[in-house]
């Protein structure tokens, strides 16, 4: 993991920003949860308490300084949706980075294929949060796919 980490700070995507933390953080609502005085503290709290610690938690978010528009923060947010779970799924994973294909796993990375051929509980671990940027709205879509390959490669 100490690796990926060292990755991610070397490697700065020019569509988005990444946030990785090897435990299970809501980084949206991070603020809430460390603000015992926020009105909705006990109730983010709760919630990410009930939730399953296992998989991959992961989400994308935009800010104004992408577009005064939210129909582009939001096509934005779909974007990097779509681009990540597609990536996932090539590479054998469901959205929620639980093995489900280990011959994709093995065509995207032959030695980790082998190694989990037989375990079906094989998940990827962490919390993920992809920060939009300006330079994700002119992008190619394969390109988005392309960045997080690099990001899932090195992940595997």
């Amino acid at each position: 993991m100490t690796s990926l980490i060292h990755l991610l700070r070397r490697y700065q995507p020019k569509t988005f920003r990444i946030s990785y933390g090897t435990d299970y953080n809501l980084f949206a609502v991070q603020h809430v949860l460390n603000d015992p005085q926020h009105p909705l503290h006990i109730q983010r709290k709760r919630e990410q308490e009930r939730r399953k610690k296992e998989g991959l938690w992961w989400h994308a978010t935009t800010g104004t300084e992408l577009s005064k528009s939210s129909v582009v923060r939001s096509w934005c947010r779909r974007r990097l949706n779509n681009a990540f779970t597609d990536v996932l799924k090539k590479r054998g994973f469901d959205q929620y980075g639980r093995l489900v294909d280990a011959e994709a796993l093995q065509v995207a990375n032959k030695r980790l294929g082998e190694m989990v051929r037989g375990h079906q509980d094989f998940n990827l671990k962490g919390s993920f949060r992809f920060h939009a940027l300006v330079p994700c709205i002119p992008a190619k879509y394969a390109e988005l796919q392309e960045e997080f390959g690099i990001i899932m490669d090195a992940m595997l």
